[in-house]
């Protein structure tokens, strides 16, 4: 969310539109997979928006694959994804004049990222490759059957995973009793806070979207 002073009608228009054919060209040139659809949701007052590239899991699985090694695919990937959420972010920002206290950021970690933790966590020993193997089918959903051998393949990947060295503790255990303080604490009166202003009310709402590479740039405005 990005807090900046509402726009126009015409101006928030022309805001979005700019941003997603930008974010668009840095998706298709960072980003290697073979086909995705992305969308972008943006409301008016305090701008805030949603970004989302999505791909089934067949395009997912040969993405990762054509890397080599599931963990290098899966590294590389989310990478990208990372670095194209990075360059949206600081486009949609750069119009405005914006502190780092007038911008909130959340992430959430998509199937890339939770197949890339599942792999860490063999690699910890924490899950062993069968118990992994089955979550990341999981992840993948109904289009397995699009993907021949997939299970035998990850849990293969999982297997021969380098595990982490298990770490020796270097620091010694001391017990420590606190001694009672022989000066007196002046306390510092509270800080008086200062009250938040009341949010702007969202007036506007933008979604735009492909639901593949070649498909058509949809649009949807709706005014609140």
């Amino acid at each position: 969310m990005i807090k900046v002073p509402s726009l126009s009608e015409k101006d928030f228009e022309l805001y979005s539109s700019d941003l997603f054919d930008q974010w668009e060209v840095s998706v298709e040139k960072n980003i290697s997979l073979p086909d995705y659809a992305i969308s972008l949701e943006i409301e008016e007052g305090s701008i805030s928006g949603r970004a989302k590239i999505a791909a089934a899991a067949s395009v997912v699985y040969l993405g990762v694959a054509t890397y080599g090694s599931f963990i290098t695919g899966l590294q590389t990937i989310r990478s990208q994804i990372s670095y194209v959420n990075n360059v949206l972010f600081e486009s949609a920002k750069y119009p405005f004049d914006c502190s780092k206290d007038n911008i909130t950021v959340r992430n959430s970690g998509g199937a890339i990222s939770k197949l890339q933790s599942l792999f860490q966590k063999v690699q910890k020993g924490t899950l062993t490759p069968d118990e992994a193997t089955l979550m990341a089918m999981e992840i993948f959903g109904e289009e397995t059957e699009d993907i021949p051998d997939l299970a035998e393949r990850l849990k293969k990947e999982m297997e021969n995973a380098p595990r982490y060295p298990e770490q020796l503790n270097l620091i010694e255990e001391e017990s420590r009793e606190c001694e009672e303080a022989t000066e007196s604490i002046t306390q510092k009166p509270p800080k008086k806070r200062t009250p938040k202003p009341m949010p702007i009310s969202e007036q506007y709402r933008i979604e735009i979207w492909r639901e593949s590479k070649k498909d058509k740039k949809h649009v949807k405005f709706t005014r609140k």
